[in-house]
């Protein structure tokens, strides 16, 4: 257990942005991933990664730790998600501002998000755009049988 540390504190004038507990962008493939660090930073926040590119893939993924974003665009996948995410599960409290979501705070126009899950001590907090399974989806949500929330759910405004 650790702490990926891209702020201290509150601290948003320098905080950093693109910070995941894997990777701060994912510009390839990832499988087979366990995080159970503790991720801060301002926006575009994951507990795997912080972005998930354009025609990229994230297989096969848990996070078991905090996710925690001053800003917005935070999940426990993946802050901004514009690729694929299949097979993964959260249990970590997700926080931030504006698109909050257990598994993504944004899935993106041609993205893809299946076969997830947010387990039940999976906390969601933020402001607006906030959801079990991602804070805004203008992408593909599939597997509704696999596709799982139970994690709570708060936002306020």
């Amino acid at each position: 257990t650790g702490v990926t540390n891209g702020r201290r504190g509150t601290d948003t004038k320098n905080a950093l942005s693109n910070v995941g507990g894997i990777a701060g962008v994912n510009a390839g493939t990832l499988v087979s991933l366990y995080n159970e660090s503790i991720v801060m930073g301002n926006g575009k926040v994951g507990g795997i990664v912080g972005v998930n590119e354009e025609g990229t893939t994230i297989r096969n993924a848990v996070n078991t730790s905090a996710v925690d974003g001053l800003g917005e665009y935070v999940g426990g996948m993946a802050g901004h998600n514009s690729g694929s995410i299949t097979s993964g599960r959260n249990t970590g409290t997700v926080t931030g501002d504006e698109y909050v979501g257990g598994m993504v705070g944004y899935n993106g126009e041609h993205a893809t998000l299946n076969s997830l899950s947010n387990a039940l001590s999976a906390e969601i907090y933020g402001q607006t755009y906030v959801g079990g399974i991602a804070g805004q989806n203008v992408g593909m949500i599939t597997g509704s049988m696999d596709l799982v929330n139970e994690g709570s759910i708060s936002g306020h405004r």
